[in-house]
């Protein structure tokens, strides 16, 4: 009886082992699509398989993840094109694609294999991009469950509650950059190249409201503050009337 125990303990510790090596070599095989640039509060990522885990400053986050923060807490993502995503309190991503190599690897940048897709899924999203929406911008997409945001060279604010979305553009810190966002879903699309102008989608069967000058939500305000001592942002005043 002892040896049959002796065994099968040999057998389940023999198990744990490969799928602990078989788990870790998939982990390293993994490419880091961003890593945790800036926290303040705490945040979580969830793998497609249901695994979570806290995050840490410096930590990386893979494709496919989903990125959670918790209540009060606010996060930068820097992903490795340099595209700086904020996200406010209460607010999930979740990174649907990301296929960015190196100028250095790029034997033949016409083939289209890279790419960016994000989908912000409730909360306040600032997002700055970097070098993907500069060498591929009709590649990189921000979506929403009510409206895809395209990209032109840009940095925007948006926010997402339920089936309504507010997206704003914001001010780039170099002026002569290209600035400019196409925000579309099956009833309509705008186009947004004011600073503080945006377009507003309040239902799943609205197209987006014609572009307009807005003011940013309070959402929107915490996360730009959050960033204002690393970077110079311009916050839009309220509409004039």
């Amino acid at each position: 009886m002892k040896l049959i125990t002796a065994f099968t303990m040999g057998k389940v510790v023999i198990a744990a082992l490969y799928f602990y090596l078989l788990f870790g070599a998939l982990a390293m095989a993994a490419t880091t699509a961003a890593n945790v640039s800036a926290l303040d509060g705490t945040a979580f990522a969830s793998s497609t398989g249901g695994v979570t885990r806290k995050l840490h400053v410096n930590e990386g986050v893979f494709e496919q993840e989903r990125i959670i923060t918790g209540k009060d807490a606010t996060m930068e993502l820097t992903f490795t094109d340099g595209t700086k995503l904020t996200l406010g309190a209460s607010t999930i991503i979740r990174v649907d694609t990301y296929k960015y190599r190196k100028k250095d690897k790029i034997s033949k940048p016409e083939t289209g294999e890279e790419s960016f897709s994000t989908s912000i899924l409730r909360g306040a999203v600032r997002a700055f991009t970097g070098l993907l929406a500069k060498r591929r911008p009709f590649s990189v997409r921000f979506k929403t469950k009510v409206a895809t945001i395209g990209i032109r060279g840009t940095h925007f604010a948006a926010e997402v509650e339920g089936d309504s979305a507010t997206i704003i553009l914001l001010a780039q810190p170099d002026a002569s950059a290209p600035n400019a966002i196409e925000v579309s879903n099956t009833y309509g699309k705008v186009e947004i190249d004011k600073v503080g102008w945006g377009t507003e989608i309040p239902d799943a069967t609205s197209p987006p409201s014609p572009p307009h000058k807005m003011r940013t939500t309070q959402s929107m305000n915490r996360i730009l503050r959050s960033v204002q001592t690393t970077r110079r942002v311009r916050i839009p005043r309220s509409p004039i009337r």
